[in-house]
């Protein structure tokens, strides 16, 4: 697992294969909640993002409210 974050009850792993781990870079990760006053992690969104050779990739998952 290169990272992983968690906000309230959404999680967001990111995991390469071994052999490719000498050609990752950069990696990043945040959250941004944004539940009741923007502050309470039942709504929001996480991202990781990295450098894979010369690809740059980046993973979200997010819990937003409807409408």
């Amino acid at each position: 697992m290169i990272s992983g974050y968690s906000l309230g009850a959404t999680h967001l792993a990111v995991f390469v294969h071994i052999g490719l781990t000498p050609i990752i870079s950069n990696v990043k990760s945040d959250c941004l909640a944004t539940g009741i006053q923007n502050v309470v992690g039942n709504k929001g969104g996480i991202c990781v993002s990295f450098n894979l050779g010369k690809s740059s990739l980046a993973f979200v998952s997010c819990h937003l409210a409807a409408g």
